[in-house]
Parts: C-alpha cells; structure tokens; sequence
C-alpha cells in the first residue's frame, strides 16, 4: 500500500485494521485456542476485496511473455502463437515464473481447477501433442472452459454456451409455463426478466456472434416463452405477442449490447483495454471506396476475408449496426426519426434503441 502512495495515517489505520487479529473454531459448544491471523484479509469484510485486488495487483510484473487479466481471484493468462511447441515452451516457462511469484507472495493455487484451452480454427488441426504442466501436474488441453459464466470452445463457435443456455431457458420456460395459472400476467413478466431474459442477455452482444443455426435456437425458445405468457397457440404469430409484451427479440437485444459498446467508444467511456477493438473512419486513409463514409461519425469498417474471424466479429459487428444507424433514418414511430445530436448519455441511447426496435416488428 506504501508503494502505491497510501502512507501515512490511513496506512497506519488499515495497518491497526488488519493487525492482531485472531481466530478460533467453535463445534458444539466446545472451543479451540486462540490463534492469531499473520496473513490475509477478514474474510466478508468490505475492504476484503480490494485489499486483496491491491495485494495482487502486480502479477502482471512476473510474466515475460504472457498476457494476463484478473476477476477478483480468477486469473487467466493468454499467449498467442501458430506453433504449438512454442506455445508449449512458453507456457511451461511463464508457469514456472507464477509459481515462484505465488509461493514469494504467500498465496496458493489449486491446480485442480486450472484449466489449459487452444483457440484454433476447425481446419487448424492438432499435430503435435502439447505438454504443458504446473507445478509438475501436467494440464490436458480441454474443448472448453467455463469463465465468468461464459462458455468458451476451442473453436470459439459457442455452440457449448448455447447449449448451456438453451436447457437454462427451457427450464424457465417450464416454470411460466404453470406460475401463468396462478399469477397475473405483469407478475409472470417480471419474473421472466428475472429467470429467462437475465440468462438471455448476459454476455449476448459477444455469444450473439455464434452461427445462424445457434441463434434459431434462442430464438425458437423465446418465442415459445412469449406464447406460454399470453396463453397463445404454438404455431401462432409472434410479433404481435413482443409487441403487447413490450418485449424485445434476442436479435435486437444482441444488436442493443453491440450498439451500446460503440457508443461508449464513440463517445470515451470505454474502457481502455478494448480501444484497440474501434477506428474512427476518419482517422483511416484507405483507396477503398466500401470503406469511406459519408459521415464523419462512422466507424472504420474492415475488410474481411472468412465469416469466422471476418463478418462474425465483434469489430466488424459493431462498427456495421453503428454506421447503419449514423447513416439511416431510424425511426421511432412513424412521425419521428432518431436524432443522435439530441441523445446526451448511453441511457438515453438505450431507450431510443429499445422504441426503434419495438416500432419495428408493427412493420413485419
């Protein structure tokens, strides 16, 4: 905390804080001695994560070659490279830098629950096998992880967090299915945004970039939700039921989320580590006339080559909707048009959004 520029007395306060502090165990009724804490933090306080997001905030400094990022205590590391013995050599060499770096600082690390993944493509095979280990238990590269409640494959299809996600929202649906008997409709609403819509948009503006055949699933699903709330038929029409549910499709929400992350980057509230993601059309020079904008608040749009890693990005995702949206004439009702000089903050944005997409399921 000195190192970081918190001295003096509130050093000296959060030194008194964590200081002296003990411990004991209590099972039916008989105690343990007293023992006395010489290291970590008061376990549900509400200084307890940040101490310990300070504590590690310099792990970073022990890697060489790797990149890493923190959630509370999840950590990952990343390396990028075509050639899988070198993934391998770095790897094993940056472990070992980790491992010197958590036995200096005190800390442990549970290799059971450390988990190796290759990004590749399908036609990228693997001809090699890679062995890669920590403290000498070797990690078998897995088809995918689970991170921050997010599925990751190693083709990054996402065809397993769809599938996660599709047996959580049929779930949800089971529930509407018999609470719609016993509970009016606006309490039924609330709690499909409570246990289907939270699930839905969580993470959708990236998992939303999956393939066509992963989105009808979703879709199939929330439709059938939006006919179990207005006790509809199966086979029935459902632009009529999210128009009376005030309702928006997972299309439009995954558009939303993506709209809302080129905002954010139009306008500086983004946060630093997904700049890199966004060009101003502007502030490129380019002969291709595709490229070029007729407004200057546009985003640069990139070429691409495959749909993968082309035209199913986020980069290109985004910089798309925002364009479409700088350079149509977006309608929110039938008298009114959106106009971006009169939208102040991202909330206001939001809900203009949200009107727009509404109006236009009363076109289909």
């Amino acid at each position: 905390m000195n190192y970081y520029g918190l001295r003096g007395k509130i050093n000296d306060l959060i030194r008194s804080y964590l200081s002296n502090r003990k411990q004991y165990v209590s099972i039916n009724g008989i105690d343990s001695e007293m023992r006395i804490i010489d290291c970590g933090v008061p376990q549900g306080s509400s200084l307890g994560p940040l101490l310990f997001l300070i504590y590690i905030n310099d792990f970073h400094f022990c890697l060489k070659e790797t990149n890493s990022g923190h959630f509370a205590d999840d950590t990952y590391m990343l390396f990028g490279s075509k050639d899988l013995k070198s993934i391998e050599t770095v790897m094993n060499a940056e472990l070992k830098l980790v491992s010197n770096w958590l036995r200096l600082n005190k800390l442990s690390l549970n290799e059971d629950k450390t988990e190796l993944i290759i990004f590749r493509s399908k036609q990228h095979h693997m001809d090699y096998d890679i062995n890669i280990k920590l403290n000498d238990i070797l990690l078998q590269p897995k088809a995918s992880v689970k991170y921050l409640g997010l599925y990751l494959d190693n083709h990054l299809s996402w065809t397993v967090h769809i599938n996660h996600l599709s047996k959580k929202l049929s779930r949800a649906n089971g529930i509407l299915s018999k609470l719609r008997h016993n509970a009016p409709r606006n309490i039924c609403t609330q709690v499909y945004y409570a246990i289907f819509n939270s699930h839905l948009t969580y993470g959708c503006g990236v998992w939303g970039l999956t393939t066509e055949k992963n989105l009808k699933t979703i879709e199939i699903l929330q439709k059938k939700c939006m006919r179990i709330l207005t006790f509809s038929d199966f086979d029935s029409h459902s632009n009529p039921l999210f128009i009376d549910l005030k309702i928006l499709k997972i299309r439009d929400l995954i558009k939303l989320q993506q709209l809302k992350l080129a905002y954010e980057y139009c306008n500086g509230l983004i946060p630093t580590d997904l700049c890199s993601l966004f060009n101003s059309s502007k502030d490129v020079h380019t002969t291709n006339m595709n490229l070029k904008s007729t407004s200057k608040n546009c985003l640069f749009l990139p070429s691409v080559k495959t749909v993968h890693s082309g035209s199913r990005s986020l980069r290109y995702q985004c910089a798309s909707w925002w364009n479409y949206i700088m350079t149509s004439k977006i309608r929110l009702d039938e008298n009114t048009i959106l106009d971006m000089t009169k939208i102040h903050n991202i909330h206001q944005f939001m809900s203009k959004l949200k009107k727009h997409f509404s109006f236009m399921y009363t076109l289909d």
